[in-house]
């Protein structure tokens, strides 16, 4: 048995666009609303020794679920696009506190972040400027 924390995702967006540059279905399938299915980057699945059809128990915000692995995907880690290693079913996950994520060319103003967050507490703004230059 593995124990650990991942970052996985609710895919909005993504299970429409899943055979994109950055998420590759390598192994098995994708349905956006299947039950209890979820999508492993290819490399943790072959880290923990994991296949499709194994099952995993997941406690996501105080929930305890049990999802069956039914796709495998190649993620572009290099890409600069938020990847992440498992994907579940959006549908499926009630009452669980959500994160947003979202990337965005901020104006060239002085004292624009401290504004922003000065507005939206609840934003984290992580300034990407030095780090893609």
């Amino acid at each position: 048995m593995a124990a650990g924390t991942f970052s996985i995702t609710l895919p909005l967006v993504i299970a429409k666009s899943l055979a994109t540059i950055s998420n590759e279905i390598v192994a098995g399938r994708w349905t956006e609303d299947e039950k209890d299915a979820i999508s492993v980057e290819e490399g943790l699945a072959k880290t923990l020794n994991l296949k499709l059809g194994d099952s995993l128990r997941f406690d996501i915000g105080g929930q305890q679920t049990e999802t069956k692995i039914t796709s495998l995907r190649k993620v572009d880690w290099g890409s600069m696009r938020a990847n992440f290693f498992a994907m579940y079913p959006v549908s499926h996950l009630d009452d669980v506190p959500t994160t947003y994520m979202t990337a965005f060319k901020a104006p060239v103003t002085a004292g624009f972040d401290n504004a922003l967050v000065r507005q939206f507490p609840n934003v984290t703004n992580v300034d990407m400027t030095s780090t893609i230059a």
